[in-house]
């Protein structure tokens, strides 16, 4: 090509020649006026360019990484809500939360990577690379009680789905098929139009887009008809399509090049006020002995009995919301969590309980069935252990405890246990406890972080034996005491229980 010595040179050479020819003609003349500017990456230019044209994922690329120091200083917090606006609207879906101090919407990517940030429950109900990862950290972190069953079976239908669709991801048409089952119609415009931004010139899946979107979304189509006709300049027979579909009325859009049928809204990025949210009033009445019905029920008082006192905290959980017999005749307090904190203050969000060494549980709580998490320290243990009924617990964190044989079982015992973190923790008799009696417990593990813990020469071998039956993701011992792990032995355990290349630290 002539002008390939005015190029910036972000794409390679064999790239242009799939470019519409008027595109690439306005594609040179942009890359010759960066490339006399001082700074290539000016914010003006590239401002007037992508308010014209649809720009290449490599420019947004490269204007995005000239953002990354100190760029509310450097550009202005208007200036970057335009920049993380339009490259939203021209399919550059950059994974991260923020562009300064600018938030940066969230999309439904299914292979963006995760950094830890906040999760909500709809971030479970899609297809994505680390949805189980999510799952577990909304569980443990985010969620304050319960999560709805339709969330649960929505979250393992998605799973199911995730390995679907990248099965089939050299196959466009099955791709597509697969994002459908979804049934999110978010979820298959933003994996579309991400697939569509990484490869502008794939005409193809434009198309297919602009099909689907004529069935389901009428609006984003005459947006999307305008993206395409920004960059497949010469595609005549598409802008007189584009035409057809506006109608007789005008198209409001952000490019400052418009056809006759449309519009330039320089306010077409505004952000639209959010919606006020009625606060519901306090409730006034509450349930008590004194206004609670006798029930009948077609079952023998025995078996109404045992569901009671056998019944795991959902299922006592919806049995208290059914009927308020259940609760009279087995006053629980069900916690979905229950954290120590350092601040002298005791707190309920949902189900979930929060409290210092110098807090006390109002009356009423003194029975409490913990299903999900367990935070606990020494300072507040003492007076702690009486308020347990059950704990089922799953993640469960015990801090330079002293526990009896019959406490740590109360604790841990259930068998439910996935993640353990003990720190410094002592038997009755102020011995550290054995790794092989602690596992023994934690059939389920699959994260363990223990600080202080005795082994004996029997241990690997016995661990070899243990039927655990998830595979181990983090395993660490610290501060191991009396003996080293049989080399021999651990190594059978590691093959027989933990996932390839996760996290192991054994430390002395």
């Amino acid at each position: 090509m002539s002008d390939e010595k005015d190029r910036v040179m972000l794409l390679a050479t064999s790239f242009y020649d799939k470019l519409d020819p008027k595109y690439r003609e306005k594609l040179v003349e942009f890359e010759k006026t960066l490339k006399l500017e001082k700074s290539t990456w000016k914010i003006a230019t590239m401002k007037d360019y992508f308010t014209q044209f649809m720009m290449l994922k490599g420019f947004w690329d490269k204007l995005f990484e000239s953002l990354k120091y100190r760029p509310v200083i450097r550009f202005g917090i208007p200036t970057l809500k335009m920049i993380a606006s339009s490259s939203h609207y021209q399919f550059f879906y950059v994974n991260r939360d923020y562009l300064g101090n600018v938030t940066i919407p969230k999309k439904k990517i299914y292979d963006h990577e995760y950094h830890g940030r906040d999760i909500d429950v709809e971030e479970l109900c899609y297809p994505q690379k680390y949805l189980e990862k999510k799952f577990v950290e909304y569980e443990k972190t985010y969620a304050s009680s319960f999560i709805p069953l339709s969330v649960i079976r929505t979250y393992k239908r998605m799973k199911d789905l995730y390995t679907k669709i990248k099965s089939v991801e050299e196959n466009e048409n099955e791709w597509f098929k697969a994002l459908k089952e979804v049934e999110d119609g978010e979820f298959i415009e933003h994996n579309v139009e991400y697939r569509i931004g990484s490869d502008l010139t794939n005409k193809k899946l434009w198309k297919m887009y602009l099909e689907y979107l004529k069935e389901n979304n009428q609006q984003k189509l005459l947006q999307t008809y305008s993206k395409y006709c920004r960059f497949f300049l010469n595609d005549f027979r598409m802008i007189e399509e584009y035409r057809k579909a506006v109608g007789d009325k005008k198209v409001a859009v952000p490019w400052k090049n418009t056809f006759d049928f449309e519009i330039y809204d320089q306010n077409y990025f505004d952000e639209i006020a959010e919606p006020k949210i009625t606060v519901k009033p306090p409730l006034t009445c509450f349930f008590n002995a004194e206004n609670a019905l006798p029930q009948k029920f077609p079952f023998k008082p025995n078996l109404m009995f045992y569901i009671l006192k056998t019944a795991n905290a959902y299922v006592l959980h919806n049995l208290f919301k059914s009927c308020k017999w259940f609760y009279l005749k087995n006053p629980v307090s069900i916690c979905y969590k229950l954290n120590y904190h350092n601040v002298n203050q005791f707190l309920i969000k949902g189900q979930s309980l929060s409290f210092s060494s110098d807090s006390f549980l109002p009356i009423g709580f003194e029975k409490l069935f913990i299903s999900t998490k367990l935070k606990l320290s020494s300072p507040m243990f003492p007076h702690f252990i009486s308020w347990i009924y059950r704990c089922t617990a799953k993640y469960i964190s015990l801090i330079d405890l002293k526990l009896s044989n019959q406490e740590l079982n109360m604790l841990i015992g259930y068998g439910n246990v996935e993640e353990l973190y003990l720190w410094d923790a002592k038997d009755s008799n102020d011995d550290w406890f054995i790794l092989e009696d602690l596992l023994s417990f934690t059939p389920k593990i699959k994260d363990l972080s223990i600080r202080s813990v005795f082994c004996t020469p029997k241990t690997s071998e016995i661990l070899c034996e243990l039927p655990f039956e998830n595979k181990i993701n983090s395993f660490s011992l610290s501060n191991i005491k009396n003996t080293l792990l049989e080399p021999n032995d651990f190594a059978i355990f590691m093959q027989l229980s933990f996932i390839k290349y996760k996290f192991m630290v054994l430390t002395i």
